[in-house]
């Protein structure tokens, strides 16, 4: 659907002049008088109209001149922002990918990072184990020299950090174990276990234990010595040598404590280990059932990880109990680090809670020990239960602490091997990653180990590695500096510790091809040194190719700048060529118009002649609508379209527009229905310009709807605050794809609508532009074409 022109300005400033009664009488009679003169007058005016029109006409031409070229450098403006959008997106393209790398070598940083921080923290714990342990312990290799020791072991050695190194027969002890040397070459001959109980000068006893130290591959890559302090072994051995009757029951208990540490030690399952210590404490003070709780430091609470003779209902209440924070025997022996011996369960105040549980189930009796490690922190708890009321008795709670401190030194070991070996599982899964290149380098200047990735991104072989090919063309590439830049190769055995920097460079490959790489360095032992190697290559490339974009980008720029400006320059000239011409056109139109309107107040005039003027001053007006609606358009493009912001009464300016308009619905005997049914209708805003909205739509709707038809005009308020505005007509109606545009001047929905029904297609676009400056809205509905429309327009109300 086409717009139509807009109202004539009826601002003071540009209302047109009309003829009135202030014509000099002498002039009236004059006219009376001579009827035979008012031909004349006539045919003047026709020429002179004839004149006006040809003048506009040639205007017209020499305009739409002006818009060909005009439609022209569109054309251009449109193809070079057409290769501005397609440099954009070339752009756009290498900036995701870039950014995708990024992202990617982001998140191999990051992993590497936390992989490292394993690592580290592995390492740390493994020192902070041999640190707090309280048992001797000495590494040796195959030629039986020292390679490491516990502190424990420093005191009974006399070991020194240089002592590393030195043959297992130089160092002085305080043991009466001449055979300790020989006892380790047998170990490391026969891939056995020896164990000697033997005694320090200043009296303690100490069991002497050797294993061999086994590589990862199960072969013997030493001999592991431990001396484990038992002088409170045998002291309860000589306690029980000095009474008689406790003798032979104390040392079989003894003997078959032994036993069970010696089953323990080579328990190798967790499981297993847990069940046999239950079952040793349950046997020891023959008791009807158990279980061994372990604190668990994720939730922070004591977990059943063995247990017998509890049935299971028995288990899940226990659980409860738990973990509503019911003081259990178990919670008590953690809490205050001693033994918990309930006597009589039916007896203890602090067992009321769970007094009707336990009696459900038949516990009468519990005793709960803490199972606390080397460094006093306890592990968990070992209850034994009873189902009669029980005391324990002396022997029985010496065996069980005892076992409990076996225990607590078995688990808190394999615990801690357990989490050394997943440790080194995650540490091999951790260089064993695709894309990240590893590198240790000992301090002598050897390559100790390369992963697959870093030999896939150098190009080298496994064979090249162990040829040492590797490490030729490495130093001699610069990754190692001296400080003065030049590569070097520390000499075997030298204490030189090689500077290590993060850098970003090429690297050539061994077919000679280059490949950029990020290297970053750090220090995993005190000998060792590890270098990790992202492949930048890819990135690099892209970066290139962003800066060629980034060139060409800047150059397609410069030229849109450069044709934006000449298009800014155009649509000035264009406007300022629109407003010569609209004042020109004015200026011969008023005359017109005021003869036209004088010459139809004389009654005297015949029906053709009024006819004729009528048509005249129909056109007339028609020509003064269309050059306003182009001043209006030219104030709009310069953002000088002035508006005025009143309270005014919405439904006043509704049927203003409807009394103009009313002589076209008669004229074409349309069936009006005038709904202003809206209780509230204040708002601020231009009276005036608000009437030509009105105005242009009810124009529209009488233009494009066929004679006889119904129109409709109504308004509502929406939400309490705004106030709506319907015209709808019964019309051509509109096509879906063309309600977004019509709203744009010098634009009808199709172009048969110019032909059929004239207009510029501006009285849409300035009430548009109307409307959004009231802080309103106009929306346009149709079902299609043939089905009429509707235009809504809504405005904020004020009180």
């Amino acid at each position: 659907m086409s717009t139509e022109p807009s109202l004539p300005d009826t601002s003071p400033d540009r209302a047109a002049p009309t003829v009135t009664s202030g014509l000099k009488g002498e002039e009236e009679q004059g006219i009376a008088s001579k009827p035979s003169m008012m031909g004349d007058v006539v045919s003047r005016l026709e020429e002179e109209l004839e004149r006006v029109r040809r003048k506009l006409r040639e205007t017209v031409e020499k305009y739409e001149a002006s818009i060909e070229e005009l439609k022209v450098f569109t054309k251009e403006l449109q193809a070079k922002n057409e290769e501005l959008r397609s440099s954009t997106e070339e752009l756009e393209t290498s900036r995701e990918k870039l950014q995708s790398i990024t992202e990617e070598i982001t998140t191999v940083k990051k992993d590497l990072k936390l992989k490292v921080e394993e690592v580290a923290q592995g390492n740390s714990d493994l020192q902070n184990l041999m640190a707090s342990s309280n048992i001797a312990t000495i590494f040796v290799d195959r030629e039986l020299r020292i390679k490491r020791y516990t502190p424990s072991a420093v005191a009974l050695f006399g070991l020194i950090d240089t002592d590393v190194g030195r043959p297992l027969s130089e160092l002085r002890h305080q043991f009466d174990y001449g055979g300790m040397v020989d006892d380790a070459s047998r170990v490391l001959e026969q891939m056995g276990v020896s164990e000697h109980e033997i005694r320090c000068r200043d009296g303690r006893w100490f069991l002497a234990r050797m294993l061999p130290y086994r590589s990862a591959a199960n072969n013997s890559a030493g001999v592991v010595l431990n001396f484990v302090e038992i002088t409170a072994l045998k002291s309860l051995e000589e306690a029980f040598q000095a009474v008689k009757k406790e003798k032979d029951a104390d040392l079989a208990a003894m003997e078959w404590l032994q036993n069970l540490s010696n089953r323990l030690i080579a328990t190798c399952e967790l499981q297993p280990l847990f069940e046999q210590i239950l079952s040793a404490a349950i046997e020891i003070q023959a008791g009807d059932c158990g279980m061994l709780q372990l604190w668990n430091r994720h939730s922070e609470m004591l977990e059943i990880v063995a247990h017998q003779g509890v049935e299971a209902e028995h288990l899940s209440r226990f659980g409860e109990l738990s973990r509503q924070d019911v003081s259990t025997t178990s919670k008590r022996a953690w809490n205050e680090r001693r033994r918990i011996v309930v006597e009589d369960v039916e007896q203890d105040p602090n067992l009321a809670r769970q007094r009707d549980a336990l009696q459900t189930h038949g516990i009468r009796s519990i005793h709960s020990i803490p199972l606390c490690g080397r460094s006093g922190e306890p592990l968990g708890v070992l209850s034994v239960k009873f189902k009669q009321p029980r005391k324990p008795a002396a022997r029985e709670l010496r065996l069980t602490d005892i076992l409990a401190r076996q225990a607590a030194d078995l688990i808190e070991l394999k615990v801690t091997a357990e989490d050394l070996r997943r440790f080194k599982n995650r540490l091999q899964r951790a260089v064993e990653i695709e894309t990240v290149g590893i590198l240790f380098l000992k301090n002598n200047g050897r390559i100790s180990y390369v992963n697959d990735a870093f030999l896939q991104m150098s190009g080298y072989s496994r064979s090249d590695f162990e040829e040492g090919i590797l490490a030729q063309a490495f130093f001699s590439s610069g990754v190692l500096d001296n400080g003065r830049g030049e590569g070097v190769i520390p000499d075997a055995g030298s204490n030189q510790k090689p500077h290590l920097a993060t850098f970003e460079r090429q690297f050539q490959r061994r077919d000679g091809s280059l490949w950029w790489a990020l290297s970053t360095g750090t220090s995993i032992f005190d000998d060792e040194d590890a270098l990790f190697f992202i492949d930048l290559t890819e990135r690099k490339k892209a970066e290139e190719a962003l800066l060629k974009s980034r060139e060409e980008l800047e150059t397609s720029l410069r030229a849109t700048e450069e044709a934006r400006r000449v298009a800014e320059e155009a649509d000035k000239v264009k406007e300022r060529f629109i407003a010569v011409l609209s004042h020109e056109l004015r200026t011969p139109l008023t005359p017109i118009l005021i003869a036209v309107q004088s010459l139809l107040g004389d009654p005297d005039l015949s029906r053709d002649v009024k006819e004729t003027l009528g048509m005249i001053e129909r056109n007339v007006l028609l020509e003064t609508r269309f050059i306003n609606d182009l001043l209006d358009l030219t104030h709009i493009n310069r953002g000088s379209l002035s508006m005025a912001n009143q309270p005014l009464d919405l439904h006043e300016a509704v049927k203003n527009a409807l009394e103009v308009c009313a002589s076209d619905f008669e004229q074409k005997n349309h069936r009006l229905e005038v709904h202003l049914k809206a209780p509230r209708s204040r708002i601020k805003g231009d009276f005036d310009r608000l009437q030509q909205v009105f105005w242009n739509l009810l124009k529209n709707a009488v233009k494009f709807t066929p004679a006889g038809k119904e129109i409709r005009v109504s308004t509502y308020v929406e939400a309490n605050e705004h106030i709506c505005v319907t015209v709808t007509d019964t019309g051509i109606g509109i096509d879906g794809h063309h309600l977004e545009k019509i709203f744009k001047p010098f634009v009808q929905a199709d172009s048969t609508i110019n032909q059929n029904y004239g207009g510029l297609g501006l009285g849409l676009a300035i009430s548009k532009v109307t409307i959004d400056a009231h802080g309103g809205k106009l929306k346009a509905h149709s079902e299609g074409h043939g089905r009429g429309s509707t235009f809504t327009v809504s405005f904020p109300l004020i009180s």
